[in-house]
């Protein structure tokens, strides 16, 4: 009896902790496949837009504009304000501006034009609908990491702060990362306005179009933007002047350093897991074989050959490989209930079939040399425990 308990309760405690490990593991690569899938739009164009080819000698010149010169950016920033109003698909603009009430900089990713939401999954909130935001002051969405690091609550209102502006926040960005830990990659602002003349945001196109480049973008999760993306480049250089070119953008989706380490170590550690489990069912099997090994003994000294010894120790393991299960099942029920999370029932059931697939060939293998001795044995001996 004292054997059985103690079969059950180790084979148990081995599924609980590696069915809950899989599960885990699962949950998190399915976290960081959907973070990878959300790293742009299913169908998105990022382009450059600069004053001179990238070829021309000049594009290097830095030299201080003239009245003349300003006046001309000043213009060209604002006939390309509507010319990307002006597109039916979601369009954004790359930039950065001071976030919160410090001065330090942070990227920030403009939707000028479009009805569509933001390529990124809410947590809370809703993304605005039609184009009536294009003539409100602004609406902003943006990560946990921002959200702490830098919004503020003001008359019942969360806000955040962009170049002095104060825009209400709208939504949080489900997080996919693995770390909470607050770092420059957690940081994702997305601002729905249109950029007025005098605002910061919209006089930093004139100079970055004067002395390096912007980068626009157009996506969408409904239709393929490329017809579209390639007319309004088409569009700019031709009213415009400026040249542009496709960014070629292979890291999108892609994981960061630290989300590859952790998913070596996850890895190994699940993998641990199964093994020391193993291991732990062999030793639980060695044990409670010994301590049938004279029960074994007589029932060959009354005719019972190797093959049905085997076959009556399996059937045995079996069955309590079954109350094993059966008790796992009811111990994760309790855990799911107090940790009020959820669980895959149908893949938890499988990978709990496979496991114990496992457990029953280690417990075979552990009953060969057992049952080797005992042919090697004579009777006498096997009762005398020799």
């Amino acid at each position: 009896m004292e054997t059985f308990i103690l079969f059950v309760a180790g084979t148990s405690l081995s599924f609980f902790i590696v069915i809950n490990g899989i599960q885990l593991m699962n949950g998190w690569m399915n976290q960081i496949r959907h973070g990878q899938e959300e790293g742009r739009y299913s169908s998105a164009v990022e382009f450059k837009v600069r004053r001179l080819a990238e070829d021309d000698p000049r594009r290097w010149e830095l030299y201080t504009l003239t009245d003349e010169d300003a006046l001309l950016h000043r213009e060209n920033a604002g006939r390309l304000r509507k010319l990307l109003m002006e597109q039916e698909e979601n369009v954004y603009v790359r930039t950065s501006a001071a976030i919160g009430r410090s001065l330090r900089d942070e990227p920030v990713n403009v939707v000028v034009a479009g009805t569509g939401g933001w390529y990124r999954t809410l947590r809370s909130g809703q993304y605005p609908e039609g184009v009536e935001w294009q003539g409100s002051d602004g609406c902003v969405y943006l990560s946990e990491a921002a959200e702490q690091l830098y919004a503020e609550w003001i008359n019942e209102q969360e806000v955040l702060r962009i170049a002095g502006n104060v825009y209400p926040v709208m939504g949080i960005f489900e997080n996919y990362r693995m770390s909470d830990q607050l770092s420059g990659e957690n940081i994702e602002i997305c601002l729905y306005y249109v950029p007025n003349e005098g605002d910061d945001i919209y006089d930093r196109w004139g100079p970055s179009l004067h002395s390096g480049e912007i980068w626009i973008g157009m996506g969408s999760d409904r239709t393929d933007v490329r017809v579209a993306a390639d007319a309004l480049m088409a569009e700019i250089e031709v009213e415009l002047g400026y040249v542009t070119a496709v960014v070629e953008d292979d890291t999108a989706g892609a994981l960061s350093g630290s989300e590859q380490f952790y998913a070596r170590m996850k890895s190994v550690v699940l993998l641990l897991l199964f093994v020391v489990s193993l291991l732990n069912c062999r030793q639980i099997t060695a044990l409670w074989i010994r301590r049938r090994q004279k029960e074994l003994v007589i029932a060959k000294a009354f005719g019972m050959n190797d093959r049905q010894l085997l076959l009556r120790m399996l059937g045995e393991l079996a069955g309590m490989l079954g109350i094993s299960l059966a008790a796992v099942l009811c111990i994760n029920g309790m855990y799911l209930l107090i940790s009020r999370s959820s669980m895959d029932i149908r893949l938890a059931l499988q990978d709990a079939g496979l496991l114990a697939g496992a457990f029953l060939i280690m417990m075979a293998v552990t009953i060969l040399p057992v049952l080797g001795r005992i042919q090697s044995v004579a009777p006498a001996q096997g009762l005398r425990g020799e």
